[in-house]
């Protein structure tokens, strides 16, 4: 064993020029975005993402392509671009993530996208389903509605119904971009239980005192209800038929020490040594959801 410097971690060749990734000089604007949502017209399910601010989205999806594009064999799919915008996308936070430990920037208001990938068997080449991330600052998931008339989107919620599951990414900040989206999405269902298959993934669980939750989905929903606050945790059983909680780590930890981040000259959290970025339940979290949805396809 060496323990030669390797600055990419995971592999992942990048073509991005190093001195602009260094600078986190990340220019997203040049990325037309997409006023119109995707739809299902290839018979593949549909996976979409939302979450609350500073939730850590947008470093999940970083963490979730780097890992199934390097480590493939050990999990189901490799994660595609479905088009150039959002393959440079990719290539340009990965680098900055693995090789820099760099997080994301902040979204600015105003900037929304669609990125979307296709999640395809490395054996088969078969795409099995399309995984969307809406890529927007806080204020589209605190009021989706008043976002899509004041930027002329059209309105999220309307694509999360047509999805086939949902991944909803969960920190103690903000609560409004959850419970928007339960009532619409409830209403919409005639105030019956909402029944697209859920998953409710607590970010940031490398912190010493959330780890608890890697140890099952009662444990992480039991940290649910100590650390979100305990009406939230209800609030969603009340709206969901099948609400299944789990931790993640986008970075990663190793049991015993401190989280891998620090604070940078201005002010910014990044990652300490970018060699030991392991996300954690991050692919896995992907999976269950798929499995959940397998299990209501007759």
């Amino acid at each position: 064993m060496t323990d030669q410097y390797d600055p990419n971690p995971l592999n992942f060749e990048s073509e991005i020029d190093s001195d602009r990734v260094r600078r986190q000089d990340i220019d997203r604007e040049d990325i037309p975005y997409q006023t119109l949502l995707p739809q299902k017209t290839d018979g593949k399910p549909h996976i979409a993402i939302w979450g609350t601010n500073k939730a850590g989205k947008t470093t999940f999806m970083v963490a979730l392509y780097s890992i199934l594009n390097e480590l493939h064999d050990a999990y189901r799919w490799i994660m595609v671009p479905e088009d150039d915008a959002t393959a440079d996308w990719a290539r340009v936070l990965q680098a900055a993530f693995v090789e820099y430990g760099l997080f994301p920037p902040n979204t600015q208001p105003g900037v929304h996208r669609v990125l979307q990938f296709a999640m395809v068997d490395p054996k088969t080449q078969v795409k099995e389903f399309h995984f969307t991330y809406l890529e927007a600052a806080g204020e589209m998931f605190e009021n989706p509605r008043a976002y899509s008339k004041l930027y002329g989107s059209e309105y999220p919620v309307d694509y999360l119904l047509r999805c086939d599951g949902l991944l909803v990414l969960l920190d103690s900040n903000d609560f409004r971009a959850v419970t928007t989206v339960l009532d619409e999405l409830y209403t919409t269902n005639n105030n019956q239980l909402i029944t697209i298959p859920m998953i409710f993934a607590l970010s940031k669980c490398d912190l010493p005192d959330l780890r608890s939750g890697f140890e099952g989905s009662k444990q992480a929903e039991a940290l649910a209800y100590k650390t979100l606050q305990r009406q939230l945790a209800g609030y969603i059983a009340s709206r969901v038929k099948d609400a299944e909680w789990c931790a993640t780590s986008a970075i990663g930890f190793e049991d015993g020490k401190p989280p891998n981040l620090f604070r940078r000259f201005d002010g910014r959290m990044s990652i300490r040594d970018p060699r030991l970025i392991r996300p954690r339940n991050v692919a896995e979290t992907i999976e269950r959801l798929a499995d959940k949805i397998r299990a209501r396809t007759p």
